[in-house]
């Protein structure tokens, strides 16, 4: 029979899974900008392919942290798990109720502190990633524009998750979310060296 513990390890495994793909996404984003500028060569080797890979790895990127702060109901998001904490300290196996409600507060006072970033988040999702927004459509000007998302962004939002899934590992777990992204050097780094023997193969012919 399952019980709040399960249920609270369900909804941390998800948001875990889910910050684990945004991180992905964005490192490769950053590790095949990086590419672009260090070894251009490499890159000259299929540029149209290499600059919308990038592109769909950063939106895959935005598209997950909304994924995690999505207020839709019934959504598994980070709003879940605070609301779920509130309703059950006694699903913490490692906590008290005090220090649950300590957690709680910590987490609403990151988010809230965080109000406008995700804000322009979910804006671009609803009128760039969800539908073309309507009310953009004739003015030549897009939401990217109204409400841009920078690329800093990203990563802050990424570190939002993170520590808000931190604050509720403790009491859970006594456990920390990892904060590197395992196995993404390895997979990059095999992509670099095989473009790279391509291209010196093709240079010594």
């Amino acid at each position: 029979m399952s019980t709040p513990s399960d249920h609270l390890d369900r909804i941390l495994e998800r948001l875990t899974r889910e910050w684990l793909n945004g991180s992905v996404h964005y490192d490769f984003w950053r590790r095949l900008n990086s590419l672009a500028k260090d070894e251009p060569d490499l890159v000259a080797v299929a540029p149209e392919f290499f600059e919308s890979t990038s592109y769909a790895h950063i939106d895959a990127a935005v598209v997950r942290l909304n994924r995690l702060f999505d207020t839709s109901k019934g959504a598994v998001s980070v709003y879940e798990l605070i609301k779920y904490a509130h309703k059950h300290p006694e699903a913490f196996r490692e906590g008290s109720p005090a220090e649950v409600s300590d957690a709680v507060r910590e987490a609403e006072k990151a988010i809230s502190e965080s109000k406008d970033l995700l804000d322009r988040f979910r804006r671009q999702r609803n009128g760039y990633f969800a539908h073309i927004a309507g009310e953009y459509f004739h003015t030549g000007r897009s939401v990217t524009d109204e409400h841009p998302v920078r690329y800093s962004d990203v990563i802050e939002v990424l570190n939002l998750v993170g520590r808000v899934v931190n604050i509720f590992l403790a009491p859970h777990e006594d456990s920390e979310l990892l904060p590197e992204v395992i196995g993404v050097d390895y997979a990059f780094e095999g992509l670099r060296d095989c473009l790279r023997r391509g291209v010196d193969s093709d240079d010594d012919s």
